[in-house]
């Protein structure tokens, strides 16, 4: 026998229960055993529920029997059995008069059939219609071994079908080809990168500023002049265009490094080089005409030819026309990663992937002992994300070591890069988990464990381990120091828009703490129990919410819920069990605790039924609910390092920026920075840029290309100045 049986289980239309279920048992699963796992995998309670078999001899829950018994043979893998209501008894009862029905229809005679004379008897003395129905009765029994043969092969046939496509949505899943956003948000190309390069060079061009740190003169942190190295220069827009979404007559011609789709090539295509060397042979004259017709931005100084691996042609021009779906360790986000290493060793860096798939790019600098001063951010988004929410960090720290390349610039230590892995927590659900783990504030082993969201099998070390980037390096800040940390982040709010501001000069981060909130009551009819005898759990989590809002604000303080679950999810059922998350957030953690206390003892009030801040006036009194806490995340506000600070204030003062720098950062996404792990050990900054209307974790997210350069151009000059400090106190 084999040693798994597949169950298939059918449900009684009406019952709100999936129509079909598989289960892969083991062959000594009782039906005892099989009763828990089905009830385990409903939506509803089976307390009134019945199973069958197809000859609908029911199975008692308490039986012992194997399931294996109930097999026509043991070579047999598959077993068919029914779901459905039990029916009322007693006399006069649903099932009462079902029987009734059935009895009445049996005893009437048989339409169509001839039998108009089955009263009469034949020479035997027997009746007609008892020898008709024992003739039909031998023809059927004659046939009956054949039919149920042709059956059975169908039935095997239908249960091969149900599993292979269990497995192949389920391989789907575990991949990230399907059951995630698809189609046009899957990895679009865009021309992003693009008009922030130029937008960089532009706005480095107009400086015209001396780098007191380095005696050099360079007009821009880039530099400015020709080069030989125009092939690099792609066509585009000017820095200065500041187009919004809405004005559609900006249509770049544009490579991106924001956006990859499946079928990109990771490389400079043999067709593009081609066109780039047809301009260059072309005579003067069309290259004066093509030049008048569509500006180019200045190339980027080179002193040797390094060309940037990784470009690839967006689909559209327009700034917000399509968003972005990179799922952490996805095969989009692999694609990524590659380009990401590819890129930066053509920069002359050396990298290192550590045990949670972080990518270290190292420049080095004349004192290699000591730990890098890198930039850092993350390339993975949300679901339906947009393009520039972590990845204007990582390409702004790529195109600063680019920028150091083609200008020589030689560091006293070494520079870098960081791709974090899963920032978000959108696949596998904690949010910041690889700098987390790299701070030594969560534990390895509960990293990787994480199984991804959806139900899916995979967890984050299985999907390291399947795109190829579970580093040797121990994620530690032991094993791997960083010297500094500077993260360029879009605002994710409205502040800098509405202000009018550039440039935020982050000094630090709000405390937050995550909670998820048990709200238990009573399952009852809607029909039959009236207000007064309710414990309605929904109606009290409803309750709850609100005057979680009510009392943040009161405090000056920030709630919010994200995430709903309720029990048994039926129209006619009151819920017995609501659970709902709870986001509270303060700029101090003293305020923070003090609003989680209020909350604690306010929520145990309202659920009770007390009349509390105008929530319980209205409406019938129930008989209340209880409510449970549960901590899921907590983060103490944080300071950002004040040195880090003060060099992006000089910075900002250098490039003649007026920077909001007492901004205190407040993100409406519900996650933080990696910055906030990394201040920990390593001194910190964060550098925001305003994104229009303070749209994040939308397709509509932008950043306008001017001020995309001004945050390239803040971060390239934070970073060397940091360096120069380092120096000057002998580190």
């Amino acid at each position: 026998m084999a040693p798994t049986i597949n169950v298939l289980l059918t449900a009684f239309p009406g019952l709100g229960l999936p129509p079909t279920l598989a289960l892969p048992l083991s062959v000594d699963t009782t039906i005892s055993q099989l009763h828990d796992r089905i009830y385990d995998r409903l939506p509803v309670n089976g307390d009134n529920l019945i199973l069958t078999t197809v000859s609908n001899k029911q199975l008692q829950s308490s039986s012992s029997a194997h399931i294996s018994d109930l097999l026509p043979s043991t070579q047999d893998t598959f077993l068919s059995l029914r779901l459905s209501a039990r029916l009322c008894g007693g006399k006069g009862g649903f099932g009462s008069q079902l029987r009734a029905a059935g009895g009445r229809m049996s005893s009437k005679r048989k339409r169509n059939q001839g039998d108009d004379n089955g009263s009469s008897r034949n020479l035997d003395g027997r009746r007609l219609r008892t020898v008709n129905e024992a003739k039909a009765l031998a023809e059927y029994l004659a046939i009956k071994p054949e039919m149920a043969k042709k059956e059975k092969e169908e039935r095997r046939k239908r249960w091969e079908q149900v599993v292979e496509l269990a497995e192949r949505r389920e391989e789907e899943l575990r991949s990230g080809n399907k059951g995630k956003v698809d189609g046009a948000w899957m990895e679009d190309k865009t021309e992003s990168e693009e008009r922030t390069r130029h937008a960089v060079i532009a706005a480095m061009k107009s400086g015209d500023f001396k780098d007191n740190l380095l005696g050099t003169s360079n007009g821009s942190s880039s530099g400015s002049g020709n080069s030989g190295s125009e092939n690099e220069v792609m066509e585009g827009t000017s820095s200065k265009d500041t187009t919004p979404p809405s004005e559609p007559e900006v249509k770049p011609k544009a490579k991106s490094f924001f956006g990859f789709d499946e079928d990109d090539e990771f490389m400079s295509s043999d067709d593009e080089e081609e066109e780039e060397d047809e301009k260059e042979n072309q005579p003067a004259e069309e290259a004066e005409e093509e030049i008048e017709k569509e500006p180019t931005p200045p190339p980027v100084p080179s002193k040797g030819k390094a060309k940037a691996k990784g470009r690839a042609p967006a689909k559209q021009s327009g700034p917000t026309d399509i968003g972005m779906s990179r799922l952490t360790l996805s095969d989009a986000d692999k694609k990524a990663r590659d380009w990401f290493i590819e890129t930066t060793k053509v920069f002359s860096c050396n990298v290192k992937v550590d045990a949670m798939g972080n990518i270290f790019a190292i420049r080095p600098g004349k004192n290699n002992s000591a730990p890098p001063t890198y930039a850092g951010s993350h390339m993975d988004t949300q679901p339906t994300g947009g393009r520039y929410d972590g990845i204007l960090g990582v390409h702004a720290g790529i195109e600063a070591l680019k920028t150091m390349k083609d200008n020589d610039i030689e560091t006293e230590y070494p520079t870098g890069v960081i791709n974090w892995t899963n920032e978000e927590g959108a696949r596998f659900p904690i949010s910041m988990v690889s700098s987390g783990v790299w701070a030594g504030a969560i534990p390895l082993e509960k990293a990787y464990n994480l199984k991804e969201v959806g139900g899916g099998q995979a967890t984050q070390k299985t999907e390291l381990e399947r795109i190829g980037y579970l580093g040797d390096l121990e994620a530690s800040y032991k094993a791997n120091p960083i010297g500094a940390h500077f993260e360029l982040h879009i605002e994710q709010g409205p502040i800098l828009e509405s202000s009018g501001g550039k440039i935020g000069a982050v000094e630090g981060v709000q405390a937050f703490r995550w909670h998820i909130i048990t709200v238990k009551g009573r399952d009852s009819h809607t029909g039959t129990t009236d207000f007064k005898n309710r414990s309605d759990a929904m109606l009290t989590a409803a309750k709850l919410i609100l005057h979680s809002h009510n009392k943040a604000a009161e405090l000056g303080c920030l709630a919010s819920t994200g995430i709903l679950t309720l029990k048994p999810g039926s129209t006619n059922t009151v819920p017995g069990f609501v659970q709902f998350s709870l986001d509270i957030r303060a700029k101090e953690d003293e305020k923070l605790m003090r609003l989680e206390e209020s909350l604690k003892t306010e929520f145990k009030e309202i659920a009770a039924g007390e009349e509390l801040g105008g929530i319980n006036t209205t409406g019938i009194k129930g008989r209340g609910c209880t409510v449970d806490w549960q901590l899921d995340t907590d983060s103490p506000a944080t300071k950002f390092h004040k040195d880090c600070v003060d060099e992006l204030r000089l910075e900002l003062a250098m490039i003649g920026l007026k920077p909001l720098i007492s901004y205190l950062m407040a993100k409406i996404e519900l996650t933080g920075p990696f910055s906030v792990y990394t201040s920990r050990h390593a001194p910190t900054s964060m550098i925001f840029v305003p994104c229009k209307d303070g749209v994040s974790h939308n397709p509509a997210e932008y950043c306008s290309p001017e001020d995309c350069g001004n945050g390239a151009q803040v971060l390239l000059g934070a970073m060397l100045r940091y360096d120069r400090l380092r120096a000057e106190k002998r580190e």
